[in-house]
């Protein structure tokens, strides 16, 4: 017997360590699922991350597109208006420089007209002098001829 019971002690210290390292393996089991499965749901958020990461990188390629394309265009619409504007300023300073120009000759016109009505005014004076001196040289000279006629009639 002395077989057996050494036999069972080592079955007594054998069977809770073939327990305790049954239930090790158990729990391995269970955390290589446990893993296994957070493995599958990390690949398949990073499967949806990428699928995401790849959307957005496709999203901000088309903004940047549409962002050049929107400032080439307003690039090209600035240098339209500035031509048109330019044209503008330069039709704008041609008529004030007509305007200006036709300012200085209207002047000029002015000047000749007033020195003219001047030279008229110095006229008209001048005649109207004579006018009045050889109205009233005439009248002097009819007024002396009735004086004569009166004094002719007078005598008779």
């Amino acid at each position: 017997m002395a077989g057996s019971s050494s036999e069972e002690e080592m079955e007594s210290v054998l069977l809770p360590n073939f327990d305790l390292i049954y239930q090790d393996f158990k729990n391995a089991i269970a955390e290589i699922e446990l893993l296994k499965s957070n493995s599958n749901a990390e690949l398949k958020i990073r499967e949806a991350l990428q699928f995401t990461s790849h959307s957005l990188r496709q999203e901000l390629k088309r903004v940047s597109d549409e962002r050049l394309h929107q400032e080439y265009e307003h690039r090209k619409s600035m240098d339209l208006l500035k031509r048109d504007y330019m044209t503008k300023v330069g039709d704008l300073e041609a008529q004030i420089q007509g305007l200006l120009l036709e300012k200085a000759t209207n002047e000029a016109t002015i000047n000749l007209l007033c020195q003219d009505l001047t030279a008229h005014k110095t006229y008209v004076q001048t005649v109207a002098k004579r006018l009045d001196h050889v109205h009233f040289d005439v009248e002097s000279k009819y007024d002396l001829e009735i004086q004569d006629l009166r004094d002719c009639l007078m005598i008779e």
